[in-house]
């Protein structure tokens, strides 16, 4: 355990989570706290909290504070786990922080430890509120030995029992097993999200194209990368004598993108099919060709929870092919090497 809470204590510093020394102002945070199936004798947040102040020495969760933080038990193929969002430490930034342990007990204990550190990251060198002093209890003087010529009497043989550790307010009091001491993994946890948004685009498609887009993404709180699937809307364009030329586009898009919350910058990939046709003439004729398109797309998000995020981008590509759209034998229509694109939609944290 000493070793868990050297290593917390260390992890609390390098994300910038120290004090600054013994003037810094108490924080406090609102916690929530979700037990999964099989976790059901894990603990309330109740019990959480009566942890917590007892690390820090003060009544650490408040319903109105900024930072907010999720705790979520889970039963596992051996033992629990516990996911620890945070979220208002940094900006809208949210971290997320994985514990492991043979038991509810023992990984309780952990989250509690960690949550105590993130608030106060001096938590770790104290014990909690009503363990007993480590010290050695001082020791009388021992009484003078008068001299004498016979031999000392051989000691007498005492067998003592060491003392049964003290118990903290996570303890489960029902079984004296012995327990192994949780394991904590402190690393930024790759999340997968489904997103959904629409958006328009000038250039691909003639006139205006309106379009949605699905997808998933893999992300942390430094980088994204996702693929999502797009379709426009038929989009035409018509001559004054009443012939005119429609097209719209399928396709998937590839993303690569560093994240600054609430800021993103991404690489973009395109590949699609330009679907067109002709109407309004003697001889109407569909017809479809290769697009493809690479560029940067910048975007911005607005968390409204710990699961959910909206979002507004806008992107250029420069187009890799040409769509070139023809009516009786002439053209019509080119895509343009240049496009612009607007959108918004929804992002989702389903894992």
């Amino acid at each position: 355990m000493r070793r868990l809470v050297v290593a917390l204590v260390g992890l609390a510093v390098a994300l910038g989570l120290s004090a600054g020394g013994a003037a810094q102002e108490t924080r406090r945070a609102r916690l929530e706290v979700q037990r999964g199936q099989g976790a059901e004798t894990c603990a309330t947040a109740e019990t959480v909290a009566s942890a917590i102040g007892a690390r820090v020495g003060y009544e650490a969760v408040d319903d109105t504070s900024s930072i907010q933080i999720v705790v979520t038990f889970a039963a596992r193929r051996r033992g629990y786990g516990a996911l620890v969002s945070i979220r208002g430490l940094h900006d809208d930034a949210i971290l997320h922080r994985e514990l492991e342990g043979a038991s509810c007990s023992d990984l309780s204990e952990a989250v509690a430890l960690t949550i105590a550190i993130v608030l106060d990251p001096l938590a770790g060198t104290r014990p909690p509120r009503g363990d007993p002093p480590r010290d050695d209890p001082p020791r009388d003087d021992p009484a003078p030995v008068a001299a004498t010529s016979e031999p000392p009497a051989s000691p007498p043989i005492v067998t003592t029992a060491a003392p049964a550790p003290a118990r903290g307010p996570l303890d489960d009091r029902s079984t004296a097993t012995p327990r192994r001491a949780a394991q904590v993994r402190w690393r930024d946890r790759p999340v997968f999200a489904v997103r959904v948004g629409l958006d328009v685009a000038v250039g691909p498609m003639p006139g205006v194209a309106p379009g949605a887009t699905l997808g998933l993404e893999l992300g942390t709180d430094r980088w994204v990368v996702g693929i999502e699937g797009l379709a426009t809307l038929t989009t035409s364009e018509t001559d004054a004598d009443g012939s005119s030329v429609r097209a719209r586009l399928l396709g998937a898009g590839f993303l690569g993108c560093f994240r600054i919350r609430p800021l993103l910058g991404c690489a973009v990939f395109k590949v699609g099919a330009a679907l067109g046709e002709g109407r309004g003439v003697d001889q109407p004729r569909s017809d479809s060709s290769l697009f493809a398109g690479a560029g940067a797309r910048a975007q911005v998000e607005l968390s409204l929870g710990s699961r959910i995020a909206l979002f507004a981008f806008g992107e250029l590509l420069g187009a890799l092919t040409t769509t070139v759209l023809h009516l009786d034998g002439s053209e019509r229509w080119r895509s343009s090497p240049v496009s612009f694109g607007i959108g918004a939609g929804a992002r989702v944290d389903i894992y």
